[in-house]
């Protein structure tokens, strides 16, 4: 995850459930199934601002280069679509 969305609790980095050492019921099965998870940061509730509020994050365990990662997401119909652990 990039520095600026990073998050701690009690001194130490929040992991999420893509990360391998993240061992919470499910967390296994969603690292294999699960390709991204998105996030909305609506603020003013405004019609058709669905994709330009969503920020995904990429399950990197799935996809064996940056690339790839921006080929599956290219494939969202709610365009522009931004990966925050991707390069674009």
């Amino acid at each position: 995850m990039p520095a600026p969305y990073q998050r701690a609790s009690d001194g130490r980095l929040i992991s999420g459930v893509f990360d391998l050492e993240t061992n919470v019921r499910g967390a296994a099965e969603i690292r294999e199934r699960v390709h991204f998870t998105g996030f909305i940061e609506e603020q003013s509730y405004k019609a058709r601002e669905f994709a330009q509020v969503t920020r995904f994050l990429a399950n990197v365990n799935l996809f064996s280069a940056d690339e790839e990662i921006l080929e599956a997401i290219d494939k969202w119909s709610l365009q522009p679509a931004a990966v925050l652990n991707a390069p674009r």
